[in-house]
């Protein structure tokens, strides 16, 4: 709706005009009459008019004192001025302040129509061009701001990123004109995707809020990211001043522990990595500020951790070739208590190192999980590793890192005998009817072995473990069951019987089935044929 405005010291003009007007049709809403110049000037300082339509002379602020104010405070009001004959010179010096029009009295219906509608036109136009231009304003402040935000994103994917200074301003618009950049990572000791959309949201936007007012006075420019672990800010500044950005750090630490504590993040901790004179070494920076995040580990949260922590204490190896050594056996044989003594055995060693880090500790566990992956050659390692190393994340002290290794381990012993049981069973199971439709050939313990896929000497222990009985005592009591059958319901010869249930000697066949029944063939056909 376009909203308009008439002054003229002659009431019925104003009425005049009132009552000549096509309102409706033109969307234009009256919304005063003024009497004086003063009057329709304060009416258009409190509201926001679209369209003054004024008499060129009038007693105190004159129409031509009204046009010069009106520009000055309100430059989008339209001004279309009413004047007679006598005044038209004063109407062409007003049209050159930029007035759109003018009206002579006595007003024509239609001439005001017909000028006012043309001014409604081009209000329209200016009010479409205007949000063209905003659209296109917002559209050019979002792809800066995911151009900003990839920069984090960017380092947190590629560890090794090399940024020039030029594309840190160009690429990212990033500000950075050769002070110095600073690396800070943020992490909660529970994870922002647990605590819910709108209070992560409200998370974030406190702590980029005090991050902004601490930081204020010492940078040039500072941009946040966020993911599931990690909230992250790459600061520039013009000159280096580290201790400040130290302070500025600690004081926002203290804010944030205060601020999420009705949130339930359960902790903050962070790592201040920098400074770096060079934009290359941005990713160096953020690398110590990560791993300084990870001291909580140790040391608790609520501190901000200022040194590079980046360096080895500790050279892994020997520490995984012992717990190897250690573990070995109770994978071979799913002793879960011995595994458990392994873990125990390994965070023992690890104690002992003075001055050992965080996150060596965090790697170090996270490899001694895989090595147990590889060792039990479980399947969907991929996925596997990745839902270890997730929920170490979560992990908020030493404790937590070891016990979720003695789980993970357990865990992965326990479903893989699971496995294995219903591997022997199947294997058995297809042994037992490869038994049974070929008992009748010369069979061999190897051939069936050979049939299930697995080694003779494997399979020997393994059927003889699920039916109690060895494979040729077996195989025997299915060639004398079927042997009994035969001579029960069947007329054909003992030879001919010895033969088809997998015999070649008649009297081997003889003795056997003596021994297993307490009498020959031919009196067993006797006494139940």
């Amino acid at each position: 709706m376009i909203s308009l405005v008439i002054a003229d010291d002659e009431e019925r003009i104003c009425r005049l005009i009132t009552a000549l007007g096509e309102w409706e049709r033109l969307g234009i809403c009256v919304k005063a009459t003024a009497a004086n110049g003063l009057e329709a000037l304060d009416i258009i300082r409190r509201e926001n008019v679209d369209l003054l339509i004024t008499d060129i002379r009038m007693p105190g602020l004159g129409g031509m004192e009204l046009i010069r104010e009106v520009y000055e405070v309100s430059p989008q009001t339209r001004i279309i001025v009413i004047s007679g004959y006598s005044n038209f010179e004063y109407a062409q010096t007003a049209i050159e302040y930029g007035v759109k029009g003018y009206l002579l009295k006595p007003i024509n219906r239609q001439e005001l129509n017909e000028i006012l509608e043309k001014q409604v036109q081009e209000i329209g136009k200016e009010r479409q061009y205007n949000r063209n231009i905003q659209l296109i304003r917002e559209e050019n402040e979002q792809a800066v701001r995911r151009s900003r935000e990839r920069l984090v994103t960017d380092l947190c994917s590629n560890p090794s990123l090399s940024v020039t200074q030029q594309r840190l301003n160009d690429y990212y618009h990033f500000s950075f004109s050769g002070g110095s950049l600073f690396a800070l990572v943020l992490k909660t000791c529970t994870p922002l995707s647990d605590i819910g959309t709108e209070l992560q949201k409200v998370f974030q936007e406190r702590t980029e809020e005090i991050l902004a007012k601490q930081f204020k006075d010492a940078v040039e420019d500072m941009v946040t990211g966020w993911n599931t672990d990690f909230g992250i800010c790459i600061i520039s500044c013009r000159r280096l001043d580290a201790d400040q950005i130290r302070r500025a750090a600690r004081e926002s630490l203290k804010r944030i522990q205060v601020m999420q504590e009705p949130i339930g993040t359960g902790g903050v901790s962070m790592g201040l990595g920098g400074p770096a004179a060079d934009s290359t070494q941005l990713s160096l920076a953020l690398d110590i500020a990560r791993k300084g995040s990870w001291e909580h580990l140790l040391h608790g949260y609520g501190r901000v951790c200022l040194e590079d922590v980046s360096k080895e204490t500790v050279s892994a190896g020997s520490l995984l070739d012992h717990f190897t050594r250690d573990i070995s056996p109770a994978l071979e044989t799913m002793d879960m208590v011995q595994a458990a003594d392994a873990v125990n055995a390994l965070r023992r060693n690890v104690d002992q190192i003075r001055g050992i880090r965080s996150w060596e500790v965090l790697e170090l566990v996270r490899q001694a999980g895989v090595m147990v992956l590889m060792r039990l050659e479980v399947s969907g390692q991929n996925e596997l590793r990745e839902e270890f190393y997730c929920a170490l994340k979560r992990c908020s002290s030493e404790d937590d890192l070891f016990q979720t290794l003695i789980d993970f381990v357990s865990g992965q012993m326990e479903t893989l005998a699971q496995l294995r049981q219903s591997d022997s069973n199947r294997a058995v199971r297809i042994a037992k009817q490869y038994i049974q439709q070929h008992y009748q050939e010369p069979l061999t313990l190897e051939e069936v072995a050979e049939h299930v896929n697995l080694t003779d000497a494997y399979f020997s222990v393994l059927f003889k473990k699920e039916t109690g009985e060895g494979f040729a005592k077996y195989l025997a009591s299915v060639r004398l069951d079927m042997a009994k059958r035969m001579l029960r319901e069947t007329s054909l010869p003992v030879a001919e019987i010895c033969r088809q249930v997998g015999y070649n000697d008649v009297k081997h066949f003889s003795r056997i089935f003596e021994r297993n029944s307490g009498v020959t063939p031919a009196a067993y056909r006797k006494l139940y044929g």
